[in-house]
């Protein structure tokens, strides 16, 4: 296999599918999804599309083992967030390579594991592997706001299409933890509750302060809220991150105090969070409103349901005129963490990545494997990339980037789990 022309060629399908703006909202991932479309049809694929409003189509190409259809299907989104072009350095829907990188809106959230996951598929009818289940490539919009148009709306309307033993997604990667590299491979992630919290009071001028002033009652039950406690809790499937870590002897509060922890990403993994991403209120300096708003990202751990959540918020509340109201929620969602994918993708990581700890985890963001976890298919997220600390700021941030190494790298890591997963002679 020449990786090196297959590299060269993943960067220019990467630079061109950056090109193209799906920011979410409002998505318009039509031009995207007919991108892939040519590019896999050119290469002699059947494509399938299906969705629910024409600017927002999900495809579906599956090369046929004639076996056993319930195997792997490899998984992205083609949405992404917004971007501010006076923020960046480069356009950021431009596809610019540059010293080593291409950058963009997406390039790892998650065009670039889509081409990825892109080549290896055509590689796969390229090179003629012998397959033993069918391998399905499934591209998805609208994942960015919460996946109606995309993962959501094939799960309840196209279920026997999806039907797959097991699904790669993002949802974990490679990164440098302090000292040590390691793998993170999500095998399941947080539930989402969006809320509105309102405070109701009574209008007035600025300058003659009444006791009612619903920002300042709104400001109180914020700090109530940031103020309850919220333990730290260790799922039994993340006692094996903790002792790779050398950190399963530790008390509670040890646990809690440790350098570790207070890197967010690995502490949100233990913890049910609550942030305050949305303030509204007034219109006028000088008037005092009659009402004022705020918007909560909170992220549950499995073990507890929306429910619970809804109402322990509702306690830390203080008394007052307050209103809840849920935007989105989903329960949490997991995989098993011994079988056969699980494994492949061990010993995967083991042999690209020697010196890095592999540690199985809970993803604190949400993801399209939800949806799929929820027809049976058994679901993990991991960028096979190894990603810088400064450029995993970057992603819904600023100059979004990938090393055009990792983009080579993470090619072969997933066509190595194609081969061992559906492969005829891989077993």
């Amino acid at each position: 296999m020449d990786w090196k022309a297959i590299e060269r060629e993943a960067v220019d399908v990467l630079s061109e599918y950056l090109r193209i703006d799906t920011t979410n909202p409002p998505g318009n991932e039509r031009q995207a999804i007919e991108f892939l479309s040519r590019f896999l049809k050119n290469e002699g694929f059947a494509v399938e599309i299906f969705a629910a409003d024409p600017e927002r189509p999900n495809l579906l190409c599956r090369l046929d083992s004639g076996q056993d259809p319930r195997g792997l299907i490899l998984l992205h989104h083609c949405d992404v967030v917004g971007a501010d072009p006076r923020e960046w350095a480069v356009p950021p829907f431009g596809g610019v390579v540059r010293d080593g990188y291409i950058y963009g809106r997406g390039a790892l959230d998650m065009k670039g594991m889509g081409v990825m996951e892109l080549l290896a598929f055509v590689l796969a009818k390229r090179e003629k592997l012998p397959l033993r289940k069918d391998l399905v490539l499934v591209v998805c919009c609208d994942e960015e706001t919460g996946s109606r148009y995309g993962a959501e709306f094939l799960a309840k309307n196209h279920p026997r299409e999806l039907e797959a033993a097991w699904v790669l997604n993002e949802g974990g990667s490679g990164w440098n933890m302090g000292d040590r590299e390691v793998v993170l491979l999500g095998f399941g992630e947080k539930g989402l509750l969006w809320l509105r919290l309102g405070a109701e009071g009574k209008a007035g001028h600025g300058s003659m302060p009444h006791g009612q002033n619903p920002c300042e009652k709104l400001l109180e039950g914020l700090s109530a809220l940031k103020a309850a406690p919220r333990p730290l809790r260790v799922l039994p499937e993340m006692q094996a991150l903790l002792r790779n870590l050398g950190l399963t002897d530790l008390k509670p509060e040890e646990l809690e105090a440790h350098p570790l922890l207070k890197i967010p990403l690995l502490r949100a993994m233990f913890q049910d969070t609550l942030s305050v991403t949305m303030l509204q209120a007034g219109f006028k300096p000088n008037v005092i409103p009659t009402r004022a708003e705020a918007v909560l990202d909170v992220r549950v751990l499995p073990g507890r349901s929306i429910a619970d959540l809804i109402a322990e918020i509702r306690e830390n509340l203080p008394p007052g005129p307050f209103s809840l109201e849920v935007i989105q929620s989903f329960p949490p969602s997991l995989s098993p963490v011994e079988n056969e994918f699980f494994e492949c993708l061990k010993q995967t990581a083991e042999k690209f990545f020697p010196r890095a700890l592999f540690l199985p985890c809970v993803f604190p963001g949400f993801t399209d494997s939800r949806c799929f976890r929820e027809l049976g298919t058994i679901g993990y997220g991991w960028i096979p990339a190894m990603i810088d600390p400064e450029d995993v700021t970057r992603v819904h941030g600023v100059d979004e980037r990938i090393k055009v190494s990792d983009l080579g790298t993470g090619i072969q890591v997933v066509w190595e789990i194609v081969q061992r997963m559906v492969g005829k002679d891989q077993r």
